[in-house]
């Protein structure tokens, strides 16, 4: 008896689950997190890394890179290597 009623719990609650799966939209992604994947694509993905750092030389997008004047007084890394 507890085989029976089991199955049924079974079959019941696979139901529902089909039912309810049915009823959820689709995602879609809203307006502005669409412009910010774009805007991603578009700036960040499009730019080449470029430049390596001379302290760490880490790989850096040209945008990202800060040019420094030289002074004599300061030793730089690629100096002391």
């Amino acid at each position: 008896m507890d085989t029976v009623n089991s199955t049924n719990f079974n079959t019941t609650v696979d139901n529902t689950l089909n039912e309810s799966s049915d009823v959820i939209p689709p995602w879609r992604p809203s307006p502005r997190l669409r412009n910010l994947h774009t805007r991603f694509q578009n700036n960040i993905l499009f730019q080449h890394i470029c430049l390596p750092c001379a302290f760490c030389a880490q790989l850096l997008y040209p945008t990202k890179a800060k040019w420094i004047d030289y002074d004599s007084n300061y030793t730089y890394p690629l100096e002391i290597h």
